[in-house]
């Protein structure tokens, strides 16, 4: 037992009346250390006295605190720079402020739920995403004795109808048309090679990572922690030289002499300039890519080591978006059923036509044709 500190927030360490080793936490600064301390005094004087440790129910660990200790344990494992970002912005911005002062451990489904009540006209994907975050944190706290109730242990998560790409091909050439040269090589190298686009794999790729020779791009996904290699098809090929020459750094993807990170004005400056109105994004490149390739005949297997999944169900299910002329097409194969017997009339009316025509004009016999046999003979077919 005594007084311990983990990043900014104080705790005790004790074994309670069971024998099982327990951590108490007690918030930041000299109100959290003065509270440990006390604790700790509490503890060490039931031991003396041979009493037990009354095991208190809550902690004074509040959600920001939590969040700050648990994207710090993120980092020190090696996760991905860009989703802790993401979470912490997400949390901060858009989360914390719209659920009620309290601590962890008071925190109850009904005030998460109220904390979605501000924000209306989400989509199903982005209300999933938050409550994601929310539950990582909490198994995360209630694991390393931080908080000992996680009002979202029950939740499950919705399910999401797949997202659809609205543009057409002839659409994406306008918009390629309108945008400057890294844009549209972003675009291009999108959807040849099916990358996710932004820091996790595209904005991240250098030219070592490009094999001319083997015609193929190493790629290290930071979200699954996998290495792949995928095809360059031979179109992409020039483009990707030529890029190559004018290339003012390691990075593929760059602008002005320094690697890109975002481009999302220039995406929408693009579709303005096209005068493209639906909905487009980047991402939508890795759904055309998987859709065209399956549709055009490619195989599942192949088309989801491309894209970089561990479960080709994820790529049908998620990414396989059916053209609507493949649907007619698979709709048109089944057999037809005779149930009213017009099917087997029309056969034997047609072989009674053919029968009537023949009757009208029988064949012309075979004109003979003379051969000559290799003693200089000549004769005729059916002689």
């Amino acid at each position: 037992m005594s007084v311990h500190k983990r990043g900014n927030s104080y705790f005790v360490r004790y074994r309670d009346q069971s024998g099982k080793q327990r951590n108490k936490h007690f918030g930041v600064g000299k109100a959290g250390k003065s509270k440990a301390e006390e604790f700790d005094l509490q503890v060490k004087l039931a031991k003396k006295k041979k009493q037990q440790v009354v095991m208190l129910s809550e902690s004074d660990v509040k959600l920001q605190e939590l969040l700050d200790l648990y994207l710090k344990d993120y980092g020190l494992r090696g996760q991905s720079a860009a989703q802790a970002y993401n979470i912490r912005r997400t949390m901060e911005s858009k989360i914390i402020p719209k659920l009620p002062n309290k601590r962890v451990d008071r925190l109850t489904y009904a005030d998460l739920l109220n904390m979605l009540e501000h924000y209306p006209k989400l989509n199903q994907s982005t209300k999933n995403r938050y409550f994601a975050y929310l539950r990582a944190v909490f198994n995360w706290g209630i694991a390393h004795d931080y908080i000992t109730v996680n009002p979202l242990q029950k939740w499950k998560m919705s399910k999401e109808a797949p997202r659809q790409f609205e543009i057409s091909l002839e659409e994406l050439t306008q918009i390629i048309r309108h945008s400057p040269p890294h844009l549209q090589l972003i675009i291009e190298m999108t959807f040849y090679l099916g990358l996710r686009p932004g820091k996790s794999e595209l904005f991240k790729l250098k030219w070592d990572d490009v094999d001319f020779e083997n015609r193929r791009v190493f790629v290290f996904a930071t979200k699954t922690k996998q290495n792949r290699y995928v095809p360059i098809p031979d179109i992409l090929i020039p483009i990707l030289k030529k890029a190559k020459r004018k290339a003012k750094t390691e990075y593929v993807i760059e602008y002005n002499g320094k690697p890109v990170l975002r481009v999302d004005t220039a995406l929408k400056t693009a579709k303005e300039k096209a005068g493209i109105t639906k909905s487009f994004r980047l991402y939508d490149l890795r759904h055309m890519y998987a859709t065209l390739m399956m549709t055009q005949g490619g195989d599942l297997a192949a088309v989801s080591a491309n894209l970089g999944h561990s479960d080709i169900s994820l790529t049908a299910n998620t990414y396989y978006q059916p053209m609507e002329k493949e649907k007619a097409r698979a709709a048109n194969l089944l057999p037809q059923l005779d149930v009213d017997g017009s099917r087997e009339r029309s056969r034997k009316l047609a072989e009674k036509k053919k029968r009537d025509r023949e009757a009208a004009n029988p064949k012309k016999k075979k004109k003979k044709r003379s051969k000559v046999t290799k003693k200089g003979y000549a004769f005729f077919d059916g002689d």
